[in-house]
């Protein structure tokens, strides 16, 4: 599945539960086993400014946030290693400042440009997005293709407990759709990452709950995660296991705080 697992951890939906109290621009760093981590830094109004990771490999290791008039991202810009701009993703919302769509491209790193929908129901909740790939310069697929398409279920505290994805590969103009489903379980905890690490960057809402494990099963592979919670129930773990039909990884990643 093509989803990031992070951003479902902070996913978020109303529910029945009073928010705690909590404390922006709070984590300052996560780090992986493989020697991939991140630095966080913040602006005046305790919300994501910048994300450095020096040791990526992809074409850019710095992501600036811009906030617009309703403190919620309108862009995110990719810097490389000396300040060059690789790519954007640029964040379009509606009156209830909800994101309705969202168009990114980022170069030299096997990206190309995508432009995403999102479909609410009555409580505010995303049930559908699109992800569409602006294939012009393609010959094998055609312009401004579906690449994904996702369905998601909530429970009654509305969190997301089940992800439905559908991935359109396209060869010689004939069209092959795969399907996953990742199925996400909770504790009874109040989740404290709300607009913690997101901080403004809603890209759906936050789960009420913390996210406990999390399996996305695929025709091609597995991949189960488990996550781990301080007393303040921030998270401070993930442990992710990637399971195919030849080999068996398994990726740690930490979360280091400021508060908590």
């Amino acid at each position: 599945m093509k989803n990031t697992i992070f951003l479902l951890v902070l996913l978020v939906a109303a529910g029945c539960h009073k928010d705690p109290p909590v404390v922006q621009g709070c984590l300052i760093q996560s780090s992986s086993l493989e020697g991939i981590t991140s630095y966080f830094t913040y602006d005046a109004q305790n919300r994501i400014s910048v994300v450095t990771t020096p040791t990526i490999k992809i074409g850019y290791n710095t992501e600036n946030y811009h906030y617009g008039s309703n403190g919620l991202v309108d862009k995110v810009e990719y810097l490389d290693s000396v300040g060059n701009t690789k790519g954007y993703i640029g964040f379009f919302y509606n009156s209830m400042g909800q994101i309705i769509a969202d168009c990114s491209y980022v170069a030299g790193a096997n990206f190309t440009d995508f432009y995403h929908t999102y479909i609410y129901n009555a409580a505010g909740q995303v049930v559908e997005n699109y992800n569409y790939e602006d294939t012009s310069t393609s010959s094998t697929k055609p312009s401004c293709a579906i690449n994904l398409h996702n369905y998601y279920t909530y429970d009654a505290n509305g969190n997301i407990v089940k992800l439905r994805e559908y991935d359109y590969q396209y060869l010689n103009n004939v069209v092959t759709i795969s399907a996953s489903t990742a199925l996400l379980t909770y504790d009874n905890s109040p989740n404290v990452a709300r607009n913690l690490v997101s901080n403004g960057l809603q890209y759906f809402t936050l789960n009420k709950n913390n996210i406990v494990t999390m399996q996305d099963s695929a025709s091609y592979d597995l991949e189960f995660s488990t996550y781990t919670y301080n007393t303040s129930n921030y998270v401070t773990k993930r442990v992710t296991i990637f399971r195919d039909a030849n080999s068996t990884d398994t990726t740690t990643t930490t979360f280091n705080y400021l508060c908590h």
